[in-house]
């Protein structure tokens, strides 16, 4: 999944682009966040198990931000681990139109 940062974020390091950041920040889902613990964490991710949608190679992000639970059952619902990226990010792991994909990550 895909979505921009919020300047500052549930880490509240303002704006993520001039603190040097980027674009390559995640706002991870209740299991991943910890209540804070992982901000700052980097994570390597990789799409997998989907080669009509991913694409070779690796990103790093920052966890800098919080993917809330909702009522619905979402993907940042417990026990889920998911990591929500920018636009542009999200692209140099997968083609834009999969919107989700299944990822190998580590920190």
């Amino acid at each position: 999944m895909y979505m921009l940062q919020y300047i500052g974020g549930a880490c509240g390091y303002g704006n993520l682009y001039s603190q040097g950041y980027g674009t390559n920040t995640a706002a991870l889902s209740t299991a991943l966040f910890k209540n804070g613990l992982t901000c700052g964490a980097c994570f390597e991710l990789k799409c997998v198990n989907d080669a009509r949608w991913c694409l070779s190679g690796s990103i790093i992000v920052t966890a800098t931000n919080f993917c809330p639970p909702n009522s619905a059952g979402g993907w940042c619902n417990p026990p889920s681990q998911h990591f929500d990226l920018s636009q542009p990010v999200f692209q140099h792991l997968a083609r834009y139109k999969a919107g989700i994909v299944p990822v190998l990550y580590r920190r």
